[in-house]
């Protein structure tokens, strides 16, 4: 929920994101869709998580020139890790939204993945409008950070310990019910 928000803000707020602004503005983007988007954005980083984790990405006879490229320079995994590290994020530069944009045109249809050995994962999901009009914005990198750590670390009620989520150890069930939950 808090990742929620805070993407959702974020973008609201941005100074360039003055199309996205007018567009909720003028009710061209109802608070409803704006919500499903942010939804799907969420679900799409999920995805990548898990899938990273279970190392899922490649078939495992893939070079391992090409699955060091994308875990160094694509993978939500890079974020995740930059995530844990506070006094890295900087709301001057938005390099890590446009990456994470990027990760996302590897896996959508019609994307640029097929370089790299990847393939469109299809659906409604990872289609190359499923977060229009946020894909043509602006995230600084303080917010992206911050809405990677809500996604990748919660806090123990026993112990107060931040504690990193393991994704690859969520059954299909589970990340069912986080997708029904949100």
């Amino acid at each position: 929920e808090k990742a929620i928000l805070t993407f959702g803000n974020g973008l609201l707020n941005h100074p360039d994101n003055v199309e996205l602004r007018e567009a909720v503005d003028n009710a061209t983007l109802n608070p409803r869709d704006y919500y499903q988007i942010l939804l799907r954005l969420i679900y799409r980083i999920l995805f990548l998580m898990v899938i990273e984790e279970r190392d899922l990405v490649y078939p495992k006879q893939t070079e391992e020139k090409i699955r060091t490229i994308y875990n160094q320079y694509y993978s939500v995994q890079r974020l995740r890790k930059l995530s844990e590290n506070r006094w890295l994020g900087n709301k001057r530069h938005h390099d890590l939204w446009i990456a994470l944009m990027n990760t996302f045109n590897l896996f959508e249809t019609d994307g640029s993945g097929e370089k790299l050995g990847l393939y469109p994962l299809g659906g409604e999901l990872f289609s190359s409008t499923a977060i229009d009009p946020i894909s043509r914005c602006i995230l600084d990198n303080a917010t992206l950070l911050n809405c990677m750590r809500h996604l990748n670390q919660y806090q123990n009620k026993d112990t107060g310990q931040m504690t990193r989520v393991n994704y690859a150890a969520l059954n299909v069930e589970e990340f069912g019910s986080v997708y029904e939950g949100l």
